[in-house]
């Protein structure tokens, strides 16, 4: 009567020592040219990230993924969205990353961390909608620097003399 029990207590086991095992077996699986283009696609999200290309960063991070699932990677790609003020995005990735087998402690909480910023972004986002806030349909435009215009008579202005002369006398 007991080895039934006993036998499902063993796959139990053995399914979550799999389970845990699973994120490191599978980089010991990859190639070296897998691990190569999976890290040089990451290195091009990465690039794209501080470019603020944030769209094509999420396609080179997802493809990334692909090959090499790693947590950190799907926390990449949750910035991105939010940067990209994707909150449902972002909110569902870093659950995923916050939630990975085998992510670090360190990457764990900062997937949490910015799960929970995510979520909080997403419902003020849904009540500004709701309130029919028009801010929240479109991003808020840039200031642009506009160069200073030139004085009406044509030639430096006044500040453009006083630092003409300022360079004059220091080269004196």
């Amino acid at each position: 009567m007991h080895r039934p029990l006993s036998c499902v207590l063993i796959c139990c086991l053995s399914a979550a020592a799999t389970l845990s095992v699973a994120p490191d077996a599978q980089a010991q699986q990859l190639s070296d040219e897998q691990r190569a283009r999976a890290d040089a696609l990451y290195n091009e999200g990465a690039k794209l990230f501080v470019e603020k290309k944030y769209s094509a960063a999420i396609l080179r991070f997802r493809n990334s993924y692909k090959i090499d699932s790693s947590p950190k990677t799907l926390y990449n790609i949750a910035l991105c969205h939010g940067r990209l003020g994707q909150y449902t995005e972002a909110v569902d990735v870093a659950k995923r990353a916050s939630q990975a087998l085998g992510a670090p402690d360190a990457l764990r909480n900062k997937a949490t961390a910015r799960l929970r910023g995510f979520e909080r972004a997403e419902r003020a986002t849904r009540v500004a909608k709701a309130i029919g806030d028009p801010t929240v349909a479109k991003a808020p435009p840039k200031e642009i620097v506009q160069p200073p215009s030139p004085s009406p008579e044509g030639g430096f202005g006044l500040l453009g003399w006083a630092g003409v002369g300022t360079s004059v006398v220091g080269a004196g």
